[in-house]
């Protein structure tokens, strides 16, 4: 719960910040399509393409998770419930964005925007933890 709270406190960055984290999440699917394409070519790299994509499609479906919380809970509490817990926040974001997922045309270029501001939002809190990109970790400790 507590990274969900992260990825979901990512997101109450306003309308600049969810185009931030739509750029970035597009930016990143690219590349890694990019990447698995490239390297789908030769033979010691060909199961590259199915780590890099099941990685891509997990990474951006709690990413979607995390937006579809967000948006259920402005709905919950736009109309003044305050008493409903996280499941039914959870369960109202994801019926709307599954209701708009049915707009012809529409739907299909929402749901491609809530997944890649999923994705962008999953990478820049690191997947949920809060802490910042570093490459501390790799440092020798002497």
């Amino acid at each position: 719960p507590q990274r969900m709270r992260n990825l979901s406190t990512a997101l109450a960055g306003g309308l600049g910040g969810w185009l931030r984290l739509a750029a970035i999440g597009l930016l990143l699917a690219t590349t890694m399509v990019s990447v698995a394409l490239l390297s789908a070519l030769t033979v010691y790299t060909f199961p590259l393409p199915f780590i890099v994509m099941g990685l891509l499609f997990l990474s951006a479906l709690v990413g979607s998770v995390a937006v579809a919380y967000r948006a259920g809970e402005a709905l919950v509490l736009g109309a003044g419930w305050d008493r409903v817990g996280p499941i039914g926040r959870l369960a109202a974001g994801t019926f709307v964005l599954l209701a708009v997922s049915r707009i012809p045309l529409v739907g299909l270029a929402l749901i491609v925007l809530a997944w890649s501001i999923g994705l962008g939002v999953v990478v820049t809190t690191r997947f949920g933890s809060g802490t910042r990109w570093s490459l501390e970790a790799l440092r020798e400790k002497v």
